[in-house]
């Protein structure tokens, strides 16, 4: 009787502990304007890029729907940063199981402005970029970015 309890416990635990580490987000209008600004700032990558949404990776409904737009989409989760002593940058983001550089992009804001106007907080490697989406007849689009200074 202890172990099945034991065994339900852990199960529940780890039900809760996955469903805080990840985000699915529904329908409506910041899951549309994201899959749009995910186009724009992945427009002319070639590797991965590991995405962060608002402290979590993101679940695997929103990353599929993402994966659409950008097939190298990956969870933050999934990458490290390897220090470079002496470099610019300070080091690289790279995939953990195939050691294959990448970016590192975060979404830590989302504000809905009015029926055709929504602006998320969002950047390379820190949320430091303010992206402003219209909505028009054909769908969101990215109208705007203003780098957020200063940046930590």
């Amino acid at each position: 009787m202890f172990s099945l309890r034991l065994l339900i416990l852990v199960v529940v635990f780890s039900t809760i502990s996955q469903d805080q580490s990840t985000l699915n987000l529904g329908a409506g209008p910041e899951q549309e304007a994201l899959e749009p600004l995910i186009l724009s700032v992945t427009l002319g990558h070639t590797g991965p890029v590991f995405l962060r949404l608002y402290g979590r990776d993101p679940g695997r409904k929103t990353l599929a729907r993402l994966a659409l737009v950008y097939p190298r989409l990956i969870a933050a989760s999934r990458s490290e940063w390897i220090v470079v002593p002496g470099s610019k940058s300070g080091g690289f983001y790279r995939q953990r199981d195939t050691q294959e550089p990448g970016e590192y992009f975060e979404v830590e804001g989302f504000k809905r402005l009015n029926s055709k106007e929504v602006a998320f907080t969002a950047g390379w490697g820190q949320a430091c970029g303010l992206y402003s989406l219209g909505k028009s007849n054909s769908g969101w689009h990215v109208s705007q970015h203003t780098d957020l200074v200063p940046c930590f």
